[in-house]
């Protein structure tokens, strides 16, 4: 006699394991859906955050300041021609950069939150104020002109590198000593084309002298920031209750609470720029 599908799952039911089996599939079933649901969901975050983060502006890093020296250098070479029998000599022309820290470099952000929505999702996106200030030492610079070949200096000019420039919301100002001078778009063609720079001339870096500059940047995720001072000193503070320190270097000191407050003193020993 053929078994028929009613009486084959009949006797499935009837037995123990068989019993089992239809249970643990009827659970498994609705968990699966809700996993698919969830990893749809996550996708769905996924994109919200990328969507926001295109029109806002990602992860931001920020080196700096640095002092660029782009110089020449300049060799005699001498070389053996069959054709004047003689030896020849050529000069030969090296175009070089030196990127210079700063002696002391004070760094504060201020981290301000807020949300930003791509249909249901809210995503936290942050501007910081950033303050930077410190003390320049031209002995770096006075290095850079005593080699051996140096020829001529081409190009002076004080440098921060911003990873994701579409995220300045002014246009800041450099207190060089006593003199004032407005940044503009730009970086080093080797180093990196993104960033700002103000232009300065010799006279403006012979001398020891002070520094100031100060400007607000939007990011999403991570900010970060690479210490560029022969001595570094780094202040964070935001409302932001849930930070996440994920640095090279240990903080001195950090207070979470409402909000959170964290420094750093980094030495240039510990950075290898």
């Amino acid at each position: 006699m053929k078994t028929t599908v009613v009486q084959l799952i009949s006797n499935i039911v009837r037995s123990k394991p068989g019993s089992v089996t239809i249970v643990a599939f009827l659970l498994l079933l609705p968990l699966a859906l809700i996993e698919s649901k969830i990893r749809q969901r996550a996708n769905f975050h996924i994109e919200a955050v990328n969507e926001i983060s295109n029109s806002w502006t990602h992860a931001q890093t920020v080196l700096g300041p640095a002092l660029i020296v782009e110089y020449e250098t300049s060799e005699v070479k001498s070389t053996w021609s069959e054709k004047e029998g003689r030896h020849m000599t050529n000069t030969i022309y090296l175009d070089k950069t030196a990127m210079l820290p700063m002696e002391t470099l004070s760094l504060t952000s201020t981290i301000g939150t807020q949300e930003g929505y791509q249909g249901i999702h809210e995503v936290q996106v942050y501007t910081s104020q950033i303050e930077l200030s410190g003390n320049y030492e031209p002995t770096g610079f006075e290095g850079a002109l005593a080699e051996e070949k140096f020829n001529r200096v081409l190009n002076i000019y004080l440098w921060i590198s911003v990873s994701d420039q579409r995220g300045g919301v002014d246009i800041p100002s450099l207190h060089w000593g006593d003199e004032q001078y407005r940044f503009t778009p730009g970086g080093h063609k080797l180093l990196d084309q993104r960033g700002i720079k103000v232009d300065l001339q010799y006279a403006d870096v012979e001398q020891a002298t002070t520094f100031a500059t100060q400007f607000g940047l939007r990011c999403s995720h991570v900010l970060n920031f690479v210490p560029t001072g022969k001595t570094t000193s780094l202040n964070m503070t935001s409302p932001w209750p849930h930070p996440k320190f994920a640095s090279m270097y240990l903080h001195n000191s950090r207070t979470v609470d409402d909000g959170f407050v964290a420094n750093w003193e980094i030495m240039e020993l510990a950075t290898n720029i």
